[in-house]
Parts: C-alpha cells; sequence; structure tokens
C-alpha cells in the first residue's frame, strides 16, 4: 500500500513495542521500525492507527506530547473528517477544545432529532417494532443517564468520569479516536462538554418543541407557563 498522506496522529514507543494495554489501538495501523522520536530518542517504534497512513517523526506541523506513558503527535492542520469512522451517523456539529467542529449524534431515544440507527422488526407479540442497532445501546443508555440525571433546577448532575466516558463514547461513533488522543488534541474543556451533553440530549430539539407549545398556547389565548429554555 503506497502511504502518502501524513497522519494527523502518530505514536512512538521508545523502547520499539506497543504496550498491552494499548494493542487494540493498532487492530489497523502503519508503521515504521527504528525510528528517530521526540527528544533526540533513535530505534524507536513509530506507527499510526490508521491505514494508508505515513507515520514519520517530524517537528515540523505536528505537536508532540507525552502522555500515559507513549508519545504521540497531532498534525496541527489536520481535519477530524480524516479519522471519520464508515458510519457517519448525523448529528450536532459541536465545537470542542481544539476548536474544530466534531459531529455528535443524538441518542436520547424520544427526542425529535434522534440519530442512531434504527430497524423495524417483529416483537414476541408479532407487532412491528423500531429497535436500535445493538452497537448502539449501549450510547442510548448513557442517554438516557443523562436525562435521568437532570435535577429540579434543571442541571445535569452527573460524576465527572461519567460525563468524560459519555463525551468519549459520543465521539468514538463518528471518529476512531480514543482518550489518549482526545487528552492530545485537548477536546475536552468545560464548554465542549457541555456542547456534546446538549447534542446528546438534543437539547435545540427540546426548546423547540417548548416553543411550539408556548406559541401554540398564545395563539389560543392561554397564558404563558415558560421561557422555553431546556435543561443545561
Amino acid at each position: 500500500m503506497t502511504m502518502n498522506k501524513k497522519s494527523p496522529i502518530i505514536y512512538y514507543f521508545k523502547d520499539g513495542t506497543i504496550p498491552e494495554k494499548l494493542a487494540y489501538r493498532f487492530v489497523k495501523y502503519s508503521r515504521v521500525a527504528r525510528s528517530a522520536g521526540p527528544r533526540n530518542m533513535v530505534g524507536g517504534l513509530l506507527i499510526a492507527p490508521f491505514e494508508g497512513m505515513l507515520p514519520e517523526y517530524t517537528e515540523d506541523g505536528y505537536k508532540w506530547q507525552e502522555i500515559a506513558g507513549c508519545w504521540i503527535g497531532t498534525r496541527n492542520d489536520f481535519l477530524p473528517d480524516e479519522i471519520s469512522t464508515e458510519y457517519g451517523v448525523p448529528g450536532y456539529m459541536v465545537r470542542l477544545g481544539d476548536n474544530r467542529t466534531w459531529r455528535i449524534p443524538v441518542a436520547l431515544i424520544d427526542t425529535p432529532r434522534f440519530s442512531l440507527p434504527r430497524y423495524e422488526s417483529l416483537d414476541e407479540k408479532g407487532e412491528w417494532k423500531w429497535k436500535v442497532q445493538e452497537k448502539y445501546k449501549s450510547m442510548v443508555n448513557m442517554a438516557d443517564t443523562i436525562w435521568q440525571s437532570v435535577n429540579e433546577s434543571g442541571i445535569f448532575s452527573l460524576e465527572e468520569n461519567d460525563v468524560r466516558n459519555i463525551c468519549l463514547m459520543a465521539l468514538s461513533i463518528n471518529y476512531n479516536i480514543n482518550d489518549i488522543e482526545c487528552s492530545a488534541l485537548g477536546l475536552f474543556t468545560q464548554e465542549a462538554y457541555r456542547g456534546i451533553i446538549e447534542a446528546i440530549v438534543d437539547k435545540q430539539g427540546y426548546k423547540e418543541i417548548l416553543a411550539h407549545f408556548e406559541d401554540k398556547k398564545k395563539l389560543q389565548g392561554e397564558p404563558d407557563t415558560g421561557s422555553g429554555e431546556a435543561a443545561t
């Protein structure tokens, strides 16, 4: 396979081997053995977690960081679409901490813009029902967890680790990315977490429904009962 495109993400392992905890990340890869690396290191393994990409060590156009026991380089001008998965699930475009926009699917099942793939099948009673594809059920469960966490003040009350895991799961539906790479790219800011969570539960769609009912009440001469603001 000819490799002529610089990889958006590159790992460098100074001892020449992939740690067992990261083996899952390199099922498909492009590699260069015995390469130069950061801080004048030599003889390490330079590897990209994508096929057909050029893993070349260079300081020009890349930012290198030591994270979780390995070195990782991210190309300064890369676009999220370069690491898109094959699924291409629709959703909201959300600006994350790297100042790029990433597509986040709507996973709360009863919302207007629910976007995870579904199929229709007969249930035990012989009735046709819509079901979410198996690989997305965990994301649907996560979205329900978010919704159930809304407190009396309309605030999402989630543990920090839960927020991070939910956001990573949502990102990994449309992008070939893991937690180390999210850290290297600086994706997860407070604003980014909020944007991802609001996309997952379709806050915008919820606001539009409320606004529709408020407009309908006004036309019918009923009093305004709220501002139409969704939980944040």
